[in-house]
């Protein structure tokens, strides 16, 4: 037999979950999930990876070893519905990241980019394209109020186009944040 698969303490949960403001996962993954499986949470321990931005724990595309290449990555990270606050309050995403990303041999550079999804609606891009390094862990700033008020979903989205990956994608204190706020509120469920 060449695999298995072990389900332990399924919860079934009703409501908006609280979106933990900022989340630097810490305590774990929380609601968030991966789809089609490279994203880990935990203390990155790969050779030539960063440690986490804050604290001990982060968000990457495997925590050991770099990400498969082409056409093995394709992969969200997705959060938990939440709602967003009103677009009069102009909401917007921050976060950290650093990334190392396979260079263009084959189909391109691999690339990594933040989405949005509103309800049940598609997948849609809200960032700009990362590719090639970052160099050291940046805070991009992503303007959310055309979707303020709305219930959503926000993704990391890493794709290999190419035959040789890098290092991968990391990504710590996830916040949502309307503009009258500190940089880091206490504790707002959205």
């Amino acid at each position: 037999n060449s695999g298995s698969w072990f389900i332990d303490d399924i919860v079934f949960e009703s409501g908006i979950p609280a979106f933990a403001n900022p989340e630097g996962w810490e305590s774990g993954i929380h609601e968030w999930y991966p789809d089609r499986g490279i994203w880990q949470v935990g203390v990155p321990t790969k050779s030539g990876g960063p440690l986490a931005y804050a604290g001990t724990n982060c968000a990457a595309t495997l925590l050991e070893t770099n990400y498969p290449s082409y056409p093995s990555t394709d992969s969200r990270l997705i959060s938990p519905p939440f709602i967003l606050p009103n677009a009069s309050l102009s909401p917007f995403l921050r976060f950290w990241h650093w990334y190392s990303l396979g260079p263009a041999t084959g189909g391109g550079p691999d690339v990594a980019w933040v989405e949005i999804k509103i309800g049940a609606g598609a997948w849609q891009s809200i960032s700009q394209v990362y590719t090639g390094n970052s160099g050291a862990w940046t805070q991009p700033y992503i303007d959310l109020s055309p979707y303020g008020g709305k219930t959503v979903q926000i993704a990391f989205h890493i794709q290999a186009r190419s035959f040789s990956s890098g290092r991968g994608w990391y990504v710590d204190n996830v916040s949502i944040h309307p503009s009258t706020y500190p940089a880091y509120p206490p504790h707002l469920s959205i």
